[in-house]
């Protein structure tokens, strides 16, 4: 059993070393500055197609609109179009994409495991469980000591695994910010922030705490439930 101490410990570790440099990032990915002119240019889409995708719940929950009623969209939610639009691409139904863009918001753009995982030169996946309508991220390292290539050909249809990084890198380069960037060495993302690199200083024991799925999942909820009660 985890004493007081130790969880407070742990918590502290998880907001300052995971968290706090990662929400650095998310803030720029999350930031919406992109026009419905953008998403079409970008990723290759018709403005029919984007509007039979709205029809379908796709993207009218996403967005914000200003003064002159001109919605804007964020990398993040760029990002989620590209996945949907790999996934359709593949033949997953538009209806199955739907819950897998719905569960995409309310997951991935908030991940931090998965930002520190690119910054290590690690592979993330997006698998799709179209039958029993279930979604996850995970790393390529999460797998060892088995070979991943190995567990995707145990993989049975109707699963199916999307690369995100190449996805997150394509919609990076289409979408230039003056103070937001990223340069990769040896598969490595080194993410900038106003012209400054974002570190996670974790030691590996640190790493491997952190990342375990039971560890993350209670963090992210006491550090959410801590920061609503310090906004009362």
């Amino acid at each position: 059993m985890v004493s007081d101490k130790d969880e407070r410990d742990l918590l502290h570790l998880f907001d300052e070393k995971l968290l706090k440099p990662a929400v650095r990032i998310q803030t720029k990915l999350t930031r919406r500055f992109l026009t419905v002119s953008d998403l079409k240019k970008r990723l290759g889409l018709t403005k029919r197609q984007l509007s039979y995708w709205e029809t379908k719940g796709i993207r009218r929950e996403i967005g914000t609109t200003n003064k002159r009623k001109w919605r804007r969209f964020s990398i993040a939610d760029m990002l989620s179009l590209a996945i949907v639009k790999t996934l359709n691409m593949q033949g997953v139904p538009l209806d199955a994409c739907t819950s897998v863009f719905r569960w995409l918001q309310e997951n991935l753009q908030y991940n931090a495991h998965m930002i520190l995982y690119m910054t290590e030169g690690d592979d993330i996946f997006l698998f799709v469980d179209i039958l029993s309508n279930t979604f996850d991220v995970y790393a390529r390292s999460e797998f060892m000591p088995y070979n991943f290539d190995d567990v995707l050909h145990t993989l049975l249809a109707p699963q199916i695994v999307v690369p995100l990084l190449p996805l997150l890198l394509m919609v990076l380069v289409k979408n230039p910010m003056p103070d937001f960037g990223y340069r990769i060495k040896d598969n490595k993302v080194t993410f900038l922030v106003d012209g400054q690199e974002v570190r996670f200083d974790l030691t590996a024991e640190e790493k491997k705490l952190l990342c375990d799925p039971s560890v993350l999942k209670s963090m992210h909820r006491k550090s959410k439930n801590n920061n609503v009660g310090e906004n009362k």
